[in-house]
């Protein structure tokens, strides 16, 4: 199952992905007949939100980094500091032969631009990580905190409100101290409100 990970258009292929796939078609497809005969409306509920219904202790945040560490920025520090190192062993042979001083001289320069260079791409590295980590949501592309919704519940009710019977079926998030594994950080829920019923 571990190539399916690498290579996702095989996956309805398999049986079990497409078992899967027909039961929960049809599972969503009787949620939808059952809360539709019954006089409910479906209303799709934000994903993103910034309400926590359920108080949950951890959430997923949502967020929008405006200045991400550069991928292809880290690798440029490997790579200097690869090429480092290399520059240090060259400097140790020409030190030992003692024949060519000004070669010994232009690999000390080129050795010590590469340190400046390392040392201000892990500067501009380690500050970047560190604004990221502020709490500051001003430059956030939502002006402040915002989460995956752990549930469509509050929204719900103010739907109920209006329009009486009302249900929502759809992806909720959270978060657990639970190793991955064990936990979902994504399941689907039917939720349900009703206003001004009486249940008999």
């Amino acid at each position: 199952m571990a190539i399916l990970r690498a290579h996702p258009h095989l996956r309805p292929r398999t049986s079990m992905v497409a078992s899967i796939a027909r039961i929960r078609n049809s599972l969503l497809h009787s949620t939808h007949q059952f809360f539709q005969s019954n006089g409910f409306l479906n209303v799709q509920m934000p994903i993103i939100t910034a309400t926590n219904s359920k108080n949950h202790s951890v959430l997923l945040e949502v967020a929008n980094l405006s200045n991400p560490i550069s991928a292809q920025e880290a690798k440029n520090l490997e790579t200097i500091k690869a090429a480092i190192k290399e520059k240090g062993k060259r400097i140790e042979e020409l030190k030992r032969s003692n024949s060519n001083r000004e070669a010994l001289l232009i690999a000390l320069q080129n050795l010590q631009k590469a340190n400046e260079l390392a040392n201000q791409l892990e500067h501009r590295l380690t500050s970047t990580s560190a604004k990221i980590k502020k709490e500051d949501f001003s430059e956030n592309f939502f002006g402040r905190q915002v989460y995956l919704s752990s549930s469509s519940q509050l929204h719900l009710e103010s739907y109920a409100c209006s329009l009486s019977c009302v249900y929502s079926l759809g992806p909720t998030f959270q978060a657990e101290d639970a190793p991955p594994e064990k936990s979902l950080a994504e399941s689907w829920k039917v939720e349900v409100e009703l206003a001004f019923a009486e249940l008999e």
